[in-house]
């Protein structure tokens, strides 16, 4: 299995596999926050941008009381933390991380003013506070050149769990296939957080049913029956 060939890793894959690394010390979660925080900061960039990303959680998260951050103009200064009376009468503060932000009108935020947003966020565990969006955020791709820059500029080895193929040892149809079955394992890892449930509690109809679905609606290619019940261990891959 060790070392993988392909050109590029998900945020998540790269945390489990480095975790593994001989005499690495910080755990699977530990090294995945590190990467976020890379991430939010700018010093690593993948096939996802920082903004695009803040936006669609601003549309998402912003007008609900029960999400993990709160989100705030500078101009209208940080709301106060949210309140819930106990049944003893008692009053019971809940502190969420504050992310500022230079106006309500998201076609005016630009890199630099949304600066003080992506400093908060690194601050913050999306596994934690935006659970909603880690679907995303932990598949965002680096190539191997990326990480190992960045692994550079932290003093950290090179790492051994990672050793991308040639070019020419990676053939374009098994890069498709390998695509397809990467969005599928996505999808199945969006929609069950514990292993997905056997045939009799979810048929193979219903299961695909459910990730065209969520590829639909996160704007990704379509795929094949037999490639989402691969990605499912439900077929031989």
């Amino acid at each position: 299995m060790f070392p993988i060939g392909k050109s590029k890793l998900s945020l998540r894959e790269i945390a489990n596999y480095w975790a593994r690394d001989e005499h690495q010390p910080a755990s699977q979660n530990e090294l995945l926050q590190d990467l976020e925080a890379a991430w939010w900061l700018g010093q690593i960039r993948g096939d996802t941008a920082r903004l695009d990303f803040l936006k669609r959680m601003f549309k998402a998260m912003h007008d609900r009381d029960d999400a993990g951050v709160v989100f705030f103009v500078k101009e209208a200064g940080e709301p106060p933390p949210k309140m819930e009376q106990l049944s003893d009468g008692s009053i019971q503060l809940y502190y969420r991380p504050s992310i500022s932000l230079p106006s309500k009108d998201i076609s005016t935020w630009d890199e630099s003013n949304c600066e003080d947003a992506f400093q908060s966020l690194a601050q913050t565990s999306a596994a934690e506070s935006y659970p909603e969006m880690t679907y995303t955020l932990y598949w965002i791709e680096l190539t191997f050149e990326e990480f190992t820059k960045w692994l550079v500029v932290r003093g950290y080895p090179k790492p051994k769990f990672w050793r991308p193929l040639p070019a020419t040892d990676q053939p374009k149809t098994a890069k498709r296939r390998r695509g397809s079955l990467e969005r599928a394992q996505r999808a199945i890892a969006a929609l069950f957080p514990e292993p997905v449930p056997d045939q009799v509690l979810l048929p193979n109809k219903v299961l695909c049913g459910r990730v065209h679905k969520w590829l639909e609606k996160s704007g990704l290619p379509k795929i094949s029956d037999e490639t989402i019940l691969r990605a499912a261990g439900r077929r031989r891959k």
